[in-house]
């Protein structure tokens, strides 16, 4: 199921101004996993992680991202960096 979400991630740079969240959903899938192979199934505690981890992955990503947010502009590519703009720290201080 991760190998669908991985390659769909370059894609959404296109799509949508949210790839980070796709790209959370991707490198956070092992916490998922991780939690099921230690305690034996998905419980709410184990999705709390992973919404964790998603969050913590836009937010780095996003942080990343603004160092090639004017390229990405002339080229089309979408980003929570482009969506966010100068009013980054304000959203990633809410995450």
């Amino acid at each position: 199921a991760s190998l669908a979400i991985v390659a769909i991630y370059p894609f959404m740079k296109r799509i949508t101004n949210w790839p980070q969240f796709v790209l959370g959903l991707a490198f956070s899938w092992g916490a998922l996993m991780g939690w099921a192979v230690e305690f034996g199934d998905i419980d709410d505690p184990a999705i709390m992680l992973y919404i964790g981890s998603i969050l913590w992955v836009i937010g780095y990503d996003t942080i990343y991202a603004h160092q090639d947010k004017e390229d990405d502009a002339i080229v089309g590519v979408r980003s929570t960096a482009r969506l966010f703009g100068d009013n980054t720290k304000m959203w990633l201080s809410g995450l």
